[in-house]
């Protein structure tokens, strides 16, 4: 049997569809050596129009302008768009990627994300693909832009977004309730302690860690210098990922802080399980992939600047599971952040939500590699549920029933 060729597609506003793709990718090949993964992100590989288009006056309404937003996105939910631009804006600005689907032609399509599904989608239907299209929601709230009749499978993080789905005419046998999809080094490792001693942090002080400003409008600079007035020594962890603007202010500050407070900047990393893990408290803005990785970890929050929409649920969802709590402007961080340290107490640890699904990549992978197998050897697709109980070994049980189905 030739290897399995599996294409993630995703669209990368801000990080967290790229770290949902990667932990799917991962899953994939860890469930299966031989399979091929390649991930695409559609806004790197399409044109510099279409990311004028369709890019940044997203992120201008996100930066001045929220209320325009919101305003678009309630339209987008009544009226039940099933688009976010016209078709022919995606097959123009991102040519690139419908001539490599068609090159590569995979066993199975992911998309990770909304405009990813509106492409992928827009592929089968223009290039006459039988390919299976995986949908993978990582937010709490969906929106009817994802329902597409060339969607075979939806995966999805809760009951209550399944059911949004149904609701609006998906069959409840295309949607499986997964989790979102995080890395496994989210639910296992060090210490906080052993990490703080690897990273070089003092453990005889409080750790805050600052993420957001990736690509987002959450003003780090200005959370370092509120938290500098705090009669406490701290230690701050700022994470600007890509951003350099934010990157340059966060220097700029750094080298005013007091002598009882210590100021750490990174880029981009790759260990933000590490650094979640050490950490007391974690300021962010509340997506659902680091709502995901800090709950998995029960670093409790304190959420700023959601985006209007599911980041403004997600809130909501933090604060009725008791995951952390929000600031309501920039003013009421520093009181949010005191508030979580003087009320920690040793031991303390933040309650884990019956939605955390430790094995949701492990999950979207198999059925990936099952619909391969199934895709190949009948019409159409049939889906399993995985079993799970307690002490299972995640993936376990996915292999025992991958290499049955490759022996028949």
């Amino acid at each position: 049997m030739s290897r399995k060729r599996i294409l993630i597609l995703t669209l990368s506003f801000g990080t967290g569809h790229v770290v949902a793709s990667a932990a799917i990718s991962q899953a994939i090949r860890q469930l299966d050596g031989a399979a091929e993964v390649r991930t695409i992100d559609c806004i790197q590989l399409g044109t510099w129009w279409f990311r004028a288009a369709y890019v940044w006056p997203y992120w201008m309404m996100i930066r001045f302008a929220p209320s325009l937003w919101i305003r678009l996105f309630k339209a987008r939910q009544s009226r039940m768009h099933r688009q976010t631009v016209p078709a022919w804006l995606f097959r123009l600005g991102c040519y690139r990627v419908f001539r490599q689907i068609r090159a590569w032609n995979p066993d199975i399509l992911v998309a990770t994300e909304v405009g990813a599904c509106e492409i992928a989608s827009l592929a089968k239907r223009h290039q006459g693909l039988s390919t299976p299209l995986f949908a993978v929601a990582t937010d709490h709230e969906s929106e009817p832009v994802w329902l597409k009749e060339e969607v075979d499978q939806y995966f999805v993080p809760t009951p209550r977004v399944a059911e949004q789905l149904s609701r609006w005419g998906v069959d409840r046998t295309r949607i499986t309730v997964s989790g979102i999809p995080v890395h496994r080094k989210f639910f296992t490792g060090a210490s906080s302690e052993v990490v703080r001693e690897k990273l070089g942090f003092p453990n005889d002080r409080p750790l805050v860690l600052i993420m957001g400003g990736g690509m987002g409008p959450l003003r780090m600079d200005q959370i370092v210098r509120e938290l500098s007035t705090l009669p406490r020594a701290l230690t701050i962890v700022a994470v600007a990922g890509l951003n350099a603007k934010i990157q340059k202010r966060l220097e700029q500050v750094r080298s005013q802080m007091p002598s009882d407070k210590s100021l750490t900047i990174y880029g981009w990393v790759e260990n933000v399980d590490e650094l979640m893990r050490a950490a007391d408290v974690l300021v962010t803005k509340p997506g659902g992939i680091t709502l995901t990785e800090a709950s998995s970890l029960g670093v409790p929050m304190v959420c700023v600047n959601p985006i209007p929409g599911p980041e403004q649920t997600h809130c909501r969802l933090i604060e009725q599971e008791k995951l952390g709590v929000v600031a309501r402007s920039m003013d009421e961080v520093c009181a949010k952040v005191a508030e979580i340290i003087d009320g920690a107490k040793p031991g303390t640890s933040w309650p884990l939500p019956e939605w955390l699904k430790r094995d949701a990549a492990e999950q979207i992978a198999m059925s990936a590699l099952e619909g391969v197998l199934l895709s190949r050897t009948q019409e159409g697709i049939a889906y399993r549920t995985l079993p799970a109980g307690p002490g299972a070994v995640p993936g376990r049980e996915a292999r025992v029933l991958l290499q049955s189905l490759e022996t028949e």
